[in-house]
């Protein structure tokens, strides 16, 4: 909070020092967080991230220009610091050109959303790891603290907002190339649902020493966990959810959006911000829609609308980002009990995680990926050997819509796990997915 009210108190100061029309804003991204590195079931490395990062944006009609500012939340040091990067803007503002799309908000939309910080000590995450995994070769990082943002500008708007987040991603070794990868995310360590995680991959271990399976090219019977669901709506992210990317045809989605596809009639995917673990403003000040239905019973419902976008095609913004990309995906549940699972698999294909996804033809949504980590051969309705790499190729509309035969009833939060620059706030909430074939191709 400290770094919240700083920021506001920073920005006031440099509010007086504006002439004639020039408007000034500024985003805060702040973080407060525990940060532990695991190697072999062992802290490696401990310690505290606590940064703050302030984008200042200066303009002038359509003249604009930005600059970020390391804080130190300290108040006479980033006093210096905001004056001097003030000075800087003005010094280049007159000599840019203007910028005909430039947009700010038409109103002043003030919010602030600080909910309690759950007492939650870092070391009781640390006591549940280290006592649970002592005879495991476990590897990964725990983060846990909050994150936060505000925003304000000259003419009065003032957002403020903030999140706790505990996300421990890591992975327990077998052997080779064999282990079982996890993610446990939360407004707060919950060392009850990482016992049930680990109990599970106690049970897959031992199956990670047998020979794998290499299944010949062909349509299989699969269940795709949410981690491997995540992975597809992932790449699904990029540039195809986007109100741009269907008006310029670049859309993967584009089939679906004209109405010439369409997916199972389960498929219900939202951007869901007042559920997610982001802020519910832009940089440049704009307010988020809460909830955002993408698409409704199988069938295109809407795209993210940024505000240029909404001007250029005459539509109304929902506060999507400059890339229309979603920050808060969720995809609601079905009714299939995952104890059920393997039993309703009977042959076929357990994909525990995929990677290194891309569109193989982006025009019918075909992707193409690899399965990674624990994922399993299926006989009889039990788990009988680890699955060998295998790549898959299929369409979209395929694997959620003629070929699902339905979708988890447990949603999985999964926050992702970077930390380039700082922690990130983009999630997904989704189940897994029962598919009748999913194409694997070599």
């Amino acid at each position: 909070m400290q770094a919240i009210e700083q920021f506001f108190a920073r920005f006031a100061e440099l509010v007086p020092q504006l002439a004639g029309q020039q408007r000034l804003s500024a985003f805060l991204q702040a973080e407060d967080t525990a940060f532990v590195r695991w190697n072999k079931g062992c802290i490696r490395q401990p310690g505290t991230v606590a940064q703050a990062t302030c984008t200042l944006e200066l303009s002038a009609g359509k003249r604009h220009a930005t600059l970020e500012v390391t804080l130190a939340c300290e108040p006479e040091q980033d006093r210096r610091r905001l004056q001097a990067a003030l000075a800087q803007l003005r010094d280049v503002l007159s000599d840019l050109p203007e910028d005909p799309h430039f947009l700010v908000p038409d109103l002043v939309q003030s919010s602030e959303d600080l909910p309690p910080l759950p007492a939650d000590p870092v070391e009781r995450a640390l006591d549940d790891i280290a006592t649970a995994a002592v005879d495991l070769d476990l590897v990964g990082i725990l983060a846990q603290g909050p994150v936060m943002a505000a925003y304000a500008d000259s003419a009065g708007q003032r957002n403020a907002w903030r999140r706790p987040v505990s996300i421990f991603d890591y992975s327990i070794y077998a052997h080779g190339d064999k282990a079982v990868k996890q993610q446990l995310a939360g407004a707060q360590w919950d060392g009850a649902q990482f016992d049930r995680q680990l109990a599970a991959t106690r049970k897959q271990l031992p199956l990670l020493a047998l020979p794998p399976v290499e299944p010949k090219p062909g349509h299989y019977r699969a269940w795709l966990t949410p981690a491997a669901l995540g992975e597809i709506l992932e790449l699904l992210s990029w540039f195809s959810l986007s109100e741009k990317a269907t008006r310029t045809q670049q859309s993967a989605l584009l089939r679906l959006a004209r109405g010439e596809e369409s997916l199972h009639p389960s498929v219900m995917l939202a951007e869901d911000t007042a559920d997610g673990v982001g802020p519910d403003f832009t940089a440049s000040g704009f307010r988020k829609t809460p909830k955002v239905q993408l698409i409704a019973s199988g069938r295109h419902a809407a795209s993210l609308v940024n505000p240029r976008t909404a001007r250029e095609y005459g539509l109304s913004t929902d506060g999507a980002g400059t890339e229309e990309t979603p920050d808060s995906l969720s995809l609601s549940p079905g009714d299939i009990d995952e104890a059920s699972v393997l039993a309703r698999i009977g042959t076929g294909v357990w994909v525990s995680n995929l990677w290194y996804l891309n569109f193989s033809d982006r025009v019918a949504c075909r992707m193409t990926g690899m399965t990674r980590f624990a994922s399993f051969w299926v006989e009889d309705g039990q788990l009988k050997a680890p699955l060998s790499v295998m790549r898959f190729d299929d369409t979209l509309y395929r694997m959620l819509g003629t070929a699902l035969e339905g979708l988890g009833s447990q949603a999985e939060l999964r926050v992702d796990a970077g930390t380039w620059r700082r922690r990130s706030n983009r999630s997904l909430r989704l189940p897994g997915a029962l598919l009748s074939s999913l194409a694997l191709t070599l």
